[in-house]
């Protein structure tokens, strides 16, 4: 994801995710995983219940944000994240999860590493601009 869609997307819902919401994610299943390399934050993974509208917020779970600092990337430790909050999901019931990516993102990176972990590209998009793509994977 570009630099400056990646800064205007946290900005948007920094206040509302992190400190609105964290704690309601947290009793429902949910939270954020830091990536930590030489004491200095590399990355992080938030989770928690879909907020989809066609999703079921008891079933389904959701990765809402995934971020890798370039200079850590393709090292495995955005599997670690994704993997880890998904062990995290199923065990707080959930079936199944989902998450969105940039839809021109289709021959890049993100979508090959989502597949590889197992997660399927769906046939449905977001009203962005520009339009994410959601990905569903099934949780033990």
């Amino acid at each position: 994801m570009p630099d400056a869609l990646a800064f205007d997307r946290i900005a948007v819902v920094r206040e509302r995710d992190w400190a609105q919401h964290a704690a309601l994610r947290v009793s429902l299943g949910g939270g954020v995983l830091v990536l930590v390399h030489d004491q200095s934050v590399a990355g992080f993974c938030e989770f928690g219940p879909t907020e989809d509208a066609d999703g079921d917020s008891r079933s389904v779970g959701h990765i809402m944000r995934v971020y890798v600092h370039p200079i850590h990337q393709s090292l495995g430790g955005g599997k670690l994240l994704v993997e880890a909050a998904c062990v995290r999901l199923a065990e707080s019931g959930y079936n199944a999860a989902t998450l969105w990516t940039l839809e021109s993102e289709v021959r890049r990176g993100a979508h090959g590493f989502y597949s590889q972990l197992g997660w399927t590209l769906e046939d449905v998009h977001s009203a962005e601009d520009p339009p994410d793509i959601r990905y569903r994977r099934r949780l033990p």
